[in-house]
């Protein structure tokens, strides 16, 4: 199973819907922004 494959499945499995959806957009818009793992997961968690 790919990478983003297994993410998705994780997130399935905790009911988080918005997150599955969102990740992948907001992690090439935060690496292209050079922002921190940090910074992109609490985004990823406020838009949950």
């Amino acid at each position: 199973m790919l990478l983003h494959e297994q993410i998705n499945h994780l997130y399935g499995t905790f009911n988080l819907s918005s997150i599955s959806s969102d990740w992948a957009s907001l992690a090439e818009q935060y690496i292209a922004q050079d922002k921190s793992y940090g910074e992109f997961l609490l985004a990823l968690l406020e838009g949950e």
